[in-house]
């Protein structure tokens, strides 16, 4: 159960992460409490920090029996995302509030989910996360992560100050800024789209300027940075869905008790869930006090919507292998047939009975919406911009953190991408030699091989996750 708890921090465009401690409830005041630092872009001024407050805190504070202490650096005071995953290495900080830049920093495989037009509203969002949070946990946890949430960022939209990008041709004549990663620059270049790279602290005297005169981002970002003012269009397409994360260090969740983590795990639906739905109201109202500034919706009719996303797809090929594993994004597509069809295969989830958190106490009624002004968003991106403008003059003169790139990072990848297809097939094999499953045997997880561990686990009274989780494969055997 989660605690109700009134704070005045608040977020903008993405959020902050922390982590804790992991020290019995009823020897807290006798043991020594290590603090595990974390860091975000997001100012602390306003935004989604309410939902952090209001959720996310309660629900780490009582899931480890109030033994989980955060120390946040907010706003950029340690940097940007790249250098969070450096210092989270390092040792320097143990968690991050991640943008969808990020967490694909953080785990390449993550940017299967930002393929342009690959979703088509956040009801299925919420279904894919549901049934392949655990398909990317692994692929966190091969680098070194442990994905504590995962959350949304918004469906991104197009801006511009020239084009209304209803017609693909408009593309060709445009300057994008990119930023987010390949996946973003690749797309726009199938667009016919001119790219460049621009970081988030130019890119607003970047539209004045005219260097640029278009821009893919969340509706916040969007009022926060003020590129609004530069823009006179606001096409809606769902172009790509942006997540944001909540990531903590391995080893740093590996310290807690199995208790803490599990009692962590049994919530952590509820409170994506309660996080998610304020921060797409919170995107909506900055649609609204866009429009009202004067910014035109555009509507683009369905034959050119039709040949925009067939342009945009034929970056799923070249992106397959080198980005994320071909079987992963079968998977997700596999899912979304699924879904699409109107039956959809969940996981069971029939949890164990545990005992009431210490601190536990009624949740929340409904999630926080953050109401601050758009002249409070644009301070507090601000002073954002300035942090991070300092620690770039500050890293200049003396590099914290020493960037060197692992030159067996593609081989490590690719390895635990085939031991991951090697686990689903010994498990689809055993699968079907006990009639839970009786589809193809081919490593690549889906709907039917989810129905098949669902009906084994209920079998053998596991708990129904419907993953290749750790009970799953010591109750098979499989290593």
């Amino acid at each position: 159960m989660l605690a109700s708890k009134k704070a005045g921090i608040c977020m903008v465009i993405i959020f902050a992460v922390a982590l804790g401690l992991g020290l019995s409830g009823q020897a807290l005041a006798a043991e020594k409490v290590t603090v595990w630092k974390t860091a975000t872009l997001a100012p602390k001024g306003l935004g989604w920090a309410q939902q952090w407050e209001n959720l996310v805190s309660p629900w780490v504070k009582e899931s480890t029996d109030d033994t989980v202490r955060f120390k946040i650096f907010w706003g950029g005071v340690m940097g940007n995302d790249h250098e969070y995953i450096q210092k989270m290495k390092i040792g320097q900080l143990q968690g991050a509030g991640l943008t969808g830049h990020g967490a694909n920093l953080a785990c390449p495989e993550f940017a299967v989910l930002g393929l342009p037009f690959l979703f088509n509203n956040f009801a299925e969002v919420d279904y894919i996360r549901q049934v392949m949070f655990n398909s990317f946990q692994y692929y966190f946890e091969q680098n070194g992560f442990r994905l504590l949430l995962w959350i949304d960022a918004d469906f991104d939209q197009i801006y511009s100050s020239k084009w209304k990008f209803d017609r693909l041709d408009d593309f060709k004549k445009s300057k994008f800024q990119t930023w987010y990663g390949p996946l973003e620059s690749n797309m726009l270049k199938a667009l016919g789209a001119n790219p460049v790279a621009i970081q988030p602290t130019e890119a607003n005297s970047a539209y004045r300027s005219g260097i640029i005169d278009a821009n893919i981002g969340p509706a916040i970002y969007q009022v926060g940075s003020q590129m609004y003012t530069s823009c006179k269009y606001i096409n809606p397409l769902k172009t790509r869905y942006a997540p944001a994360i909540i990531a903590v260090k391995l080893n740093a969740w590996q310290a807690l008790s199995d208790e803490y983590q599990d009692r962590l795990e049994d919530d952590r639906e509820d409170v994506t869930e309660r996080f998610c739905i304020g921060v797409r109201k919170d995107n909506e109202k900055s649609i609204e006090g866009m429009l009202k500034y004067g910014l035109e919706m555009v509507t683009v009719s369905a034959e050119n919507k039709a040949a925009i996303q067939k342009a945009a797809s034929r970056i799923y090929k070249d992106m397959s292998g080198k980005l994320y594993p071909p079987d992963l994004l079968e998977e997700v597509q596999r899912y979304l047939a699924s879904y699409r069809s109107g039956k959809p295969i969940k996981p069971s989830m029939v949890r164990a009975p545990r005992k009431k958190a210490v601190t536990a106490q009624a949740k929340p009624a409904a999630p926080v919406v953050a109401a601050a002004s758009a002249e409070e968003i644009e301070k507090a991106y601000k002073e954002q911009q300035e942090n991070l403008r300092r620690q770039a003059e500050e890293k200049k003169k003396a590099p914290v953190v020493a960037d060197e790139e692992d030159k067996d990072a593609g081989k490590k990848r690719e390895s635990a991408w085939e031991e991951r297809r090697r686990r689903i097939r010994e498990v689809q094999t055993k699968l079907k030699a006990l009639g839970f499953y009786n589809s193809k045997v081919d490593g690549i997880f889906g709907p039917l091989t989810m129905k098949g561990i669902n009906e084994y686990q209920k079998s053998k009274g596991l708990r129904q996750t419907g993953t290749v989780d750790p009970p799953l494969l010591k109750s098979m055997g499989v290593k």
